[in-house]
Parts: structure tokens; sequence; C-alpha cells
């Protein structure tokens, strides 16, 4: 068996990586132009063909809707009572669920809960999501349940907030920047006996 130079090998390599390059730089929607030309990238000199500036999703306002739910999205409204949650290592939480509408599908999410009567928060958690497509509120729809509001553990006897007024607020930053914000004033609630 003849082998091929050396060269031969290289240059059809080279030309292997030259045609991959080109076709993900097409794939991401930018082609070669002259640098300083308007919509082009000073650094690289590709023009940039699909901003998304057209996309419907980002025609319209960012909005968050906060629910709760485990597994399907349930809608609150102010005044309805939440359960507080004993989880399986003796923790408890309480669960709050998204909607949302014109944002990107990965969001960063800042999740409180904060009872009337103090002002204090008692839980603060800081989630980064890729968000579930809605398709029963369409295309520029999405979802997430089941995030925890982590309290620690809660002696029924000596949570204050247990019982009382409490606000949920959900503040969202998408991919793109785009910030919306929901809250809800809910009143936390231990069920009575054993989890279940």
């Amino acid at each position: 068996m003849v082998r091929p130079p050396y060269s031969l090998l290289g240059a059809a390599m080279l030309a292997l990586i030259a045609c991959s390059s080109e076709s993900k730089i097409l794939a991401q929607g930018v082609d070669e132009t002259e640098p300083g030309d308007d919509g082009v990238d000073a650094d690289t000199g590709l023009r940039i063909t699909d901003t998304g500036e057209d996309d419907p999703c980002f025609v319209g306002e960012p909005m968050v809707e906060i629910g709760t739910g485990e597994a399907v999205f349930e809608a609150i409204d102010d005044g309805d009572p939440i359960q507080i949650i004993q989880g399986a290592q003796d923790g408890h939480h309480i669960l709050g669920s998204l909607r949302t509408l014109n944002t990107t599908g990965v969001v960063a999410i800042n999740f409180d809960i904060t009872p009337d009567y103090s002002g204090e928060t008692i839980s603060a958690q800081r989630y980064r999501l890729q968000l579930l497509p809605d398709p029963i509120r369409g295309d520029c729809a999405w979802i997430m349940t089941g995030l925890y509001a982590y309290l620690g553990q809660v002696n029924p006897a000596g949570a204050p907030f247990v019982g009382e007024d409490a606000v949920m607020r959900m503040e969202l930053v998408d991919d793109d920047g785009r910030e919306a914000a929901d809250q809800v004033s809910v009143v936390p609630f231990l069920p009575l006996g054993p989890p279940t």
C-alpha cells in the first residue's frame, strides 16, 4: 500500500478544518465583511445577520408570574394560604413556581419570602435555570415548577411567621438582560399531623 506524502495529508486536514469552521460561522448567522461597517463586530470583522430583533418574543414586555406547585404550576392570589412542607431531613420549605412570557429560556431568579410583620427575609434563594417550554400558552412562554424556598427547621410554637401574611417575590433576569418581577402575599401554614 502506497501512503500519500505527509504534505497531502496535512493539506487535506487543513481543508477539513477550514470547511468545519466556515460552517460554524454560517450556522451562527454571520458572514464576513469589512470592519467598520454598521453591524460588524470590530474584533472579528464579522457581520451579525441574525440579531433576534425580529423575534416576536422580544417585541412584547417580559413578564413573570409567581405560583406554587411541585409538578404542575398552581396559580396563587393575594391572601391565599401556602403550605410549609417538611422535608426528609426535618428541614422545611415552601414551593414556588413560575411562568414567563417574552423572555429567553435561560434565566436567573431571586426568590425571596418576607413576612409583613418584620420586613426581614426568612428565605432567599438564587437560581439559574433552563426553563421548560409552555406549549399551552404559546411560543414565547416558559415554565418551571418546584423551586424550594428553604426555611430551615420550623417549630410551630416558635416560628412567628406561621399564620401571618408574607410576601413571596421573584425577580428574573433573562440571558438578554431583560428583567421582570412578580410578588404575591400569602399566609404560610403547617399542616396538622406528620408529613405525608
